[in-house]
């Protein structure tokens, strides 16, 4: 594939996980996957979400599926130059999280897409496109699931900077769902969110003890949108441009 034409984004963002009947048996999608897996997970967090979804039909790919791993490795073909950068000169006082949801995104299970990336010094130190392990009933419980999950990474890394650096770390969670802010920062629940599993409420917990920061964060500025579903070109740019950079 390294004289494949290139394109600008890993996945179409019309793209949809939709069932077939033409098996694909003679691309060895599997190696192709996993190759992209180790990718996706070290250094290259632009195509996580494009990767998660192929690595859903590892078992039974079809000619659409190799279309898209494809279209990812065409993608890393226009893009060699691009890399991970961390200012030198900015303190690491902080860790700013981002995370978003997906609802219902996926057409087969109606399960959402839950997406973080976790800032340091400018650049992401962690990043997670993850489909969620139960079928939300609503956008605010999805939101809600995703950023507990981000949380949980966060302070993860906040215990490990600490550690290292033996400075006082805060976390900032940035989410653009007002309804699941207010879940988050009060606690309360009502007919409509009670049923929202018990190990996800405890990031409410931890705001109380200020243990993190919560805030709304804009859509347009919602770093982890580019881990939940597949975007436009100039969205999807417009987020990458902070992610990756010229190396």
């Amino acid at each position: 594939m390294k004289n494949a034409k290139p394109c600008d984004t890993p996945a179409s963002s019309d793209s949809k996980s939709i069932q077939e009947t033409a098996q694909e048996k003679e691309y060895p999608y599997r190696e192709a996957v996993g190759s992209l897996l180790y990718l996706s997970t070290r250094t290259r967090p632009d195509i996580a979400q494009a990767v998660n979804l192929v690595s859903r039909k590892v078992e039974n790919p079809t000619r659409e599926d190799v279309t898209k791993v494809k279209k990812i490795f065409k993608y890393l073909v226009g893009t060699k130059h691009k890399g991970i950068l961390f200012k030198r000169n900015k303190p690491i006082e902080s860790i700013d999280a981002y995370s978003d949801s997906d609802y219902a995104g996926d057409p087969l299970t109606r399960r959402s897409t839950s997406g973080s990336v976790l800032m340091i010094a400018d650049g992401p130190i962690s990043w997670a496109s993850k489909r969620q392990p139960i079928v939300a009933l609503s956008s605010t419980e999805a939101e809600y699931i995703a950023a507990a999950d981000c949380c949980k990474e966060a302070l993860y890394l906040k215990s490990l900077l600490q550690e290292i650096t033996g400075l006082d770390i805060k976390i900032n969670l940035h989410v653009d769902n007002q309804s699941s802010i207010q879940l988050m920062k009060s606690g309360s629940f009502n007919k409509r969110s009670k049923h929202i599993d018990v190990r996800y409420h405890f990031i409410h917990e931890h705001f109380v003890h200020g243990l993190i920061n919560i805030s709304y964060c804009p859509t347009e500025i919602q770093l982890a949108d580019v881990m939940t579903k597949p975007l436009s070109k100039v969205k999807f740019e417009r987020h990458c441009a902070r992610l990756m950079h010229n190396i």
